[in-house]
């Protein structure tokens, strides 16, 4: 009676019907081996071949874009350079404005006296035309 490890010493020694030159490493290869190894390397190979192809693809796609990126970012340097020229000369033009404002108006003198009830009493402002 065999217990139950047995057949797995057995498979494991190379035992269960497997002919004697298969286990031996040294002896030559059946047929049916060479095959499957032949089949088994071509699918590698084209795959091998499928990968490199996406890769160079990928490479060009990757280059595309990187160039896409330095094309976007010179660009944003030169609109940063208008705007701040643009931002400069137009604080510049409100200043001189304000001044040119400040130095027509003179000192702020009321015309009207506020009466005493308030500034309801004046009535509506004038409507500008």
């Amino acid at each position: 009676m065999s217990s139950p490890g047995a057949s797995v010493r057995v498979a494991a020694a190379g035992g269960g019907g497997v002919p004697h030159h298969a286990r031996d490493p040294a002896a030559p290869l059946s047929c049916a081996s060479v095959d499957a190894l032949r089949h088994e390397m071509e699918l590698l190979i084209r795959d091998a071949t499928l990968f490199r192809a996406q890769k160079e693809e990928y490479d060009i796609k990757i280059s595309g874009q990187l160039e896409d990126l330095v094309v976007l970012q010179k660009n944003f340097s030169e609109l940063d350079k208008v705007f701040n020229a643009a931002r400069a000369r137009f604080e510049g033009e409100i200043a001189q404005l304000q001044r040119e404002i400040d130095a027509a108006s003179g000192p702020v003198k009321q015309s009207v006296e506020p009466s005493p009830g308030g500034p309801s009493e004046l009535g509506p402002p004038p409507l500008l035309t």
